[in-house]
């Protein structure tokens, strides 16, 4: 089981900023679980997600399955902020667990053009085309100026 973040306590605040994710969790699994008790669910402050581009979910039996679950456990009370975030063409969401607002921009093509080759693990940005090489991901795969 792969779930991106899980929580049974609130927080003040999440910030997920200038990240480059792939595969990061199976479809199936939700991506955000804050299950606390009443009243302990939720962050205080927001989610914020910015400067970041992230690919399609993981898929280890290989049957295709590649869809992400933002079905947000708890969060009934989080304000969400999407800002200069990318999306590959082949990320996509379980149909009923989308985030408003994710992503804020989307790169018409899937992970393996945008990156080297992530499937080997080099994030390196491959498509010189690609708007947001100066400013999106981790600041040690992005293109130098």
């Amino acid at each position: 089981m792969t779930i991106f973040v899980t929580s049974r306590q609130n927080c003040q605040s999440f910030i997920i900023k200038s990240c480059t994710l792939s595969e990061f969790t199976e479809q199936g699994q939700q991506t955000f679980r804050f299950r606390g008790a009443a009243g302990k669910s939720d962050i205080i402050k927001g989610l914020t997600i910015s400067g970041c581009i992230w690919g399609h979910g993981w898929d280890p039996a290989k049957t295709g399955g590649t869809l992400v679950n933002f079905s947000k456990e708890g969060l009934k009370g989080t304000t969400i902020s999407v800002t200069n975030t990318w999306a590959t063409s082949d990320f996509g969401v379980v149909a009923g667990t989308e985030m408003p607002g994710f992503p804020s921009l989307t790169y018409g093509k899937p992970a393996a053009s945008l990156w080297v080759s992530p499937y080997m693990a080099n994030f390196n940005i491959g498509d010189a085309g690609f708007t947001g090489k100066y400013d999106s991901g981790d600041p040690r795969w992005r293109t130098p100026r």
